[in-house]
């Protein structure tokens, strides 16, 4: 079993499209993240499920500040 960690591309306002346990495949939308003018859409780097780190799905982040980890379950 291995994690990918998921972070912030930059500092701004985080929406999570995704809850913890949720099954999701690589590239799927995890999040968006919105400053100003810059909108980035976070996408899963791998198969498998979703750790959540952000206690609300919706906030205030920093760039770099983890958002979630994506655990593949195959090893």
């Amino acid at each position: 079993m291995s994690e990918e960690v998921v972070r912030a591309p930059f500092a701004g306002y985080a929406t999570l499209a995704v809850r913890a346990g949720d099954q999701v495949t690589a590239g799927d939308q995890l999040a968006v993240v919105e400053a100003v003018k810059l909108e980035a859409a976070i996408r899963s780097p791998t198969s498998g499920h979703v750790r959540v780190a952000m206690p609300d799905p919706h906030g205030q982040v920093e760039g770099g500040q983890t958002l979630l980890w994506v655990v593949n379950d195959r090893v």
